[in-house]
């Protein structure tokens, strides 16, 4: 969204007149009206200062972070890799705090979940089974940056043992779908053995769905839950 409009649909959200903004913002009357039709670009200054009138951030006004766009929250994350030459799929809680473009998660570990490669006839020929033991309390922290509907960033792994010599550290990259709802995406790291290794991860509001976009990533077979 190009800034003259940010600035017209905030100020409209907000019950602002034009005059009470420019007032507000520190700018004249004709500047605003330039800026809202697209005619001058606000100098940083002034884009600081309408900014703060308007309540949201810069890269907000900028029009590269959508500012009606909150992702703060209680989540699921599910992380793809790999233990003993098998798949395992990993669910997290996460909590999620947005100030502006910049994010913050914190996942706790709920479910070690071990893929086996093939199940029972039951679930057909080929079929992922998922098993779901106990969760072992492993944490990380993600700082994000969203921009243009995509979040980009670190982690870190907050687990360690005294066969992990190396704390497990990387990058995130995950696009935004469904007006914010959900997040597909992959990560490149770290392993505790010194590894560097990757693969896909989901975000979603509830478990089920975390399952269920991690099941469209996965190359066939299918994910069973069980």
């Amino acid at each position: 969204m190009h800034i003259s409009e940010v600035i017209k649909r905030r100020r409209a959200e907000l019950g602002l007149s034009q005059a009470k903004l420019a007032r507000a913002a520190g700018v004249s009357l004709r500047q605003l009206t330039r800026y809202e039709a697209g005619q001058q670009q606000p100098a940083l200054a002034a884009a600081v200062d309408l900014a703060r009138a308007l309540a949201i951030s810069l890269a907000q006004l900028a029009g590269k972070v959508p500012y009606n766009l909150d992702l703060s929250g209680d989540w699921w994350a599910c992380w793809q890799s790999w233990k003993g030459g098998q798949v395992t799929l990993t669910y997290y809680t996460a909590s999620v705090r947005q100030r502006g473009e910049h994010i913050t998660i914190n996942g706790l570990r709920a479910n070690q979940v071990v893929a086996a490669l093939t199940g029972p006839p039951s679930t057909g020929p080929g079929a992922l089974l998922v098993n779901e033991p106990q969760g072992t309390g492993e944490d990380w922290r993600g700082e994000l940056r969203l921009c243009d509907l995509t979040l980009v960033g670190s982690y870190t792994g907050n687990w360690s043992d005294e066969y992990a010599p190396v704390q497990p550290t990387g990058t995130l990259f995950f696009a935004l779908m469904q007006n914010g709802a959900s997040a597909t995406g992959r990560w490149v790291g770290l392993s505790h053995k010194g590894l560097i290794i990757s693969g896909w991860g989901t975000l979603a509001r509830s478990k089920d769905q975390a399952v269920a976009l991690m099941d469209e990533l996965l190359p066939q077979p299918q994910i069973t839950v069980t």
